[in-house]
């Protein structure tokens, strides 16, 4: 370790323990992952790698002011450039039930796992990061052809450098490479006595282990994800939602690959504590860092983190041209109400705006079906924008327009469960949700007084 690096960890050390325990100091990284060169890396190849981008979530800890849990995206250890189980296994790791490195006086690495509880040990930092598992089972029933399992797996080391939980991915977006985890919800303790849960990025769309955690009177989560924006709905706004709906405070880290990917925040209960969305194509890494408590959240910041990249990253895909559309006229002064139906999903909304200078379009789009690029989803939606053109074919993302009122509805199926994904002008998020209500098929606001470029009701069917 050298003597900047010793100076770096003295301060987190330090300033942690002048902050006191009266709030939890966080931090969520959104960081576009190094990863292989050429298809078939061997062990080694794949570790350098993995090093690599330790070495990044390294540097991070130190320049975190004392934050006693850090979240590190999904895929963060080596990207997602990967189509069969064999071509990910060198970058996969055994996981014991319990361990910690003995030996960080060192600069040769032999596993995630030691470098991991070394950083956590040096910083004294609660870490949560997602690897690759690999658990051999030749000639066990059940076992797949190839005699192992592999797993999307999240490891939380205390700030000790004890691994003292391990939570594999339950739901899968299409990851071929991967087995599906028991299902089983996972959490773990900080010295605080606050008890965090643990969900892999898909995971926050299915029933369980999401709705087994809340049942536990877990209300932390810690969320690394790889998350796909489709503007208008961005991960921030998904994330948001969440937050929102289940009445938790939400850690979520995602990669950070340009437009594409990304999207990374801090909320508490809804409350945007701090949060980041790049909209640009090319790659940026960003720390996030927020303080929140049981009783009330505060605000965050962000830290940028410089890195030169060589690709120039991933623009985002707009949502598809789906589902039944129905358009109306606001005018100033005036409540206008209407309504889109598709299938059984009836979809009802109220604007009134009472400054409004001219009339402005909005649709209101209902739909039911599967969801794009994943068949295996069903979903129920009624979403709300604005007009940029005469035919509404185009999105309003920047309206001037200040929304007083809104009520938006759905005569939802009775197995699917919504949450609320909403956005100011440019897409932004609404920081402060205070001013928001909602039952058990509406989310409506009477004093929301700000533009308003986005509203969905966005409903998985599970019983599908």
């Amino acid at each position: 370790m050298s003597i900047r690096d010793l100076i770096g960890v003295l301060g987190v050390v330090l300033v942690r323990n002048c902050l006191g325990s009266t709030e939890l100091h966080v931090g969520v990284l959104e960081h576009n992952p190094v990863s292989a060169v050429h298809e078939n890396p061997s062990h080694e190849e794949a570790l350098v790698v993995m090093m690599s981008n330790l070495d990044f979530y390294y540097n991070a800890v130190v320049q975190s002011n004392g934050a006693e849990l850090i979240v590190f995206p999904e895929y963060g250890l080596f990207g997602v450039n990967f189509t069969t189980r064999d071509s990910i296994l060198p970058f996969l790791e055994e996981i014991p039930s319990s361990y910690k490195a003995s030996n960080c006086a060192q600069t040769k690495w032999a596993s995630v796992l030691q470098r991991t509880s070394c950083i956590a040990q040096s910083t004294r930092t609660f870490l949560v990061l997602d690897m690759g598992e690999v658990q051999w089972c030749f000639n066990q029933k059940g076992c797949p052809e190839d005699g192992r399992y592999q797993f999307n797996t999240a490891v939380v080391f205390s700030d000790s450098g004890e691994l003292v939980a391990k939570y594999r991915k339950t739901n899968l977006w299409g990851e071929t490479y991967y087995d599906a985890g028991e299902g089983e919800p996972v959490s773990f303790k900080l010295p605080s006595g606050i008890e965090v849960g643990i969900l892999i990025c898909f995971d926050i769309m299915w029933e369980h282990p999401q709705f087994d955690l809340y049942s536990k009177g877990i209300d932390m989560i810690a969320f690394p994800t790889w998350w796909l924006n489709s503007p208008p709905q961005t991960a921030v706004q998904v994330q948001q939602g969440a937050s929102l709906m289940n009445n938790i405070t939400l850690l979520a880290s995602n990669g950070g690959s340009g437009c594409s990917v990304s999207g990374s925040g801090i909320y508490s209960r809804g409350n945007v504590v701090t949060s980041f969305w790049n909209r640009k194509p090319s790659p940026e890494d960003k720390l996030l860092l927020g303080s929140v408590s049981t009783t009330s959240q505060y605000l965050g910041v962000s830290h940028e983190i410089t890195r030169n990249y060589s690709s120039p990253g991933e623009p985002c895909h707009p949502w598809p041209d789906i589902g039944t559309k129905s358009v109306i006229y606001t005018e100033p002064g005036s409540n206008v109400s209407w309504s889109a139906t598709m299938s059984t999903l009836q979809c009802n909304a109220t604007l009134q705006a009472n400054n409004a200078s001219q009339s402005s379009a909005y649709i209101l789009v209902a739909y039911v079906g599967t969801y794009p690029s994943y068949p295996e989803l069903h979903i129920e939606t009624c979403s709300l924008h604005p007009c940029a053109n005469a035919d509404c074919s185009f999105m309003n993302q920047n309206p001037e327009d200040v929304i007083d009122i809104f009520y938006i509805s759905g005569s939802f199926s009775s197995s699917v469960f919504w949450t609320p994904e909403i956005a100011t002008s440019g897409l932004n998020l609404v920081t402060n949700v205070s001013n928001f209500g909602h039952t058990s098929n509406s989310f409506f606001s009477t004093q929301f007084q700000q533009p308003l470029s986005t509203i969905t009701l966005f409903g998985v069917d599970w019983s599908q």
